[in-house]
């Protein structure tokens, strides 16, 4: 791993050196996003249950902000990097829950749902959230222009250092309780996937706003089992950019 940053670093170096001429960027950046993680089988009883899972899991609504690097290598390229803090959330949520004090004496094995169970609460959700410190580099492509209004493509990997993990069950609409699960976390540091398109407004020569559609994949699983969860996450991404030295 330190071999590949040594090497992205040279080249990096190398390619900005040819256009050190450019105006280099840099700007703040927010993006509300939607999480959730995608179940990959190992086998078919795997899949099984994953088919019985997939009912439960219900995506959550996250924030990811920070602050951006723009540094140009050709006239159409450049490299967007920076420093953001990622949250991940997803939660799964069961209902109408049957308890073995509603079995049906009547039909041995069955559970008759219009028997008292005894229980406090008949639904429950867990609500799990992990807190990531990201560093992405992601290649972006854009015309120049003197036009106020612009597009542009970019994509890339990030790397995810994960910060902290908690786990919220909710019985009944009500908060019970928050656990720490950061033990849960199989792989502590993640990469993943982002791409991006963007539209750009510059009122000015040196300012810049934009928005963006983006969309992330983890490559590394949360947990290792015989379901295999990976975060993705799509969501829209609102920035602002003041250039240097120009």
């Amino acid at each position: 791993m330190k071999k590949i940053y040594l090497i992205t670093g040279i080249l990096l170096w190398m390619l900005s050196g040819t256009y050190a001429q450019q105006s280099h960027a840099i700007g703040l950046i927010t993006a509300f996003e939607l999480t959730d993680e995608a179940g990959f089988a190992k086998d078919a009883d795997a899949r099984a249950i994953l088919e019985g899972l997939r009912e439960f899991y219900r995506p959550t609504y996250n924030l990811r902000f920070g602050f951006d690097y723009l540094l140009p290598i050709q006239p159409n390229w450049s490299i967007r990097t920076g420093l953001r803090l990622a949250h991940l959330g997803t939660k799964t949520e069961e209902i109408h829950l049957r308890f073995g004090s509603q079995a049906d004496p009547d039909n041995p094995g069955m559970i008759d749902p219009d028997l008292p169970s005894g229980e406090p609460f008949e639904k429950v959700q867990f609500t799990r959230r992990s807190q990531f410190f990201e560093i992405p580099i992601l290649f972006r492509y854009a015309k120049p222009s003197d036009r106020k209004w612009t597009t542009s493509w970019e994509g890339g990997i990030a790397t995810n250092v994960h910060l902290r993990s908690t786990t919220t069950t909710i019985l009944d609409e009500q908060t019970s309780n928050q656990q720490n699960t950061d033990s849960l976390v199989e792989h502590p540091v993640q990469l993943s996937a982002v791409v991006g398109f963007g539209i750009n407004f510059a009122p000015t020569r040196n300012w810049t706003f934009y928005t963006q559609p983006t969309g992330r994949f983890h490559f590394l699983p949360t947990g290792n089992t015989a379901i295999r969860w990976h975060w993705y996450s799509v969501g829209l991404e609102f920035g602002v950019r003041r250039t240097l030295g120009s």
